[in-house]
C-alpha cells in the first residue's frame, strides 16, 4: 500500500534559479521589501519547500527612488547589532536631501 504523502522526486526540488529584475521607483519600502523577500525565499513558486533552498536572484533598480510614507524620512531608524557589547549601531534615513523624487 502507497502512501499519497510520500517524497517529491529530487528534479521537483531543482528548478533552476531565475533572475528578477525589480524597479523600486514610487513604490513604499515595506511593500517592495515584502515582493522581494518571496522572490528570494521561492514562495512563488509551485515547489517551495521552507528546508531547501529554492529562491531566485534579484536585482533591485531606483531604489534610492523608493518611498516612505508619513513622516518616515524623518523619524525611521534603522538598528543592526555587530554581536559586540556596545555593538548597536543605527542609521537614520534623513540623508535623503538631494534626491528629487
Amino acid at each position: 500500500m502507497s502512501s499519497s504523502f510520500g517524497a517529491l522526486p529530487p528534479a521537483f526540488y531543482n528548478a533552476t534559479r531565475r533572475w528578477f529584475v525589480v524597479d523600486a521607483t514610487g513604490k513604499a519600502v515595506g511593500r517592495i521589501a515584502t515582493d522581494i523577500t518571496k522572490l528570494l525565499m521561492g514562495k512563488h513558486k509551485p515547489s517551495y519547500d521552507p528546508s531547501r533552498v529554492s529562491g531566485d536572484n534579484v536585482i533591485v533598480v531606483n531604489a534610492e527612488k523608493v518611498l516612505f510614507t508619513g513622516k518616515k524620512w524623518d523619524q525611521k531608524i534603522y538598528y543592526k547589532h555587530t554581536g559586540h557589547p556596545g555593538g548597536l549601531k543605527e542609521v537614520r534615513t534623513c540623508f535623503r536631501s538631494n534626491v528629487n523624487i
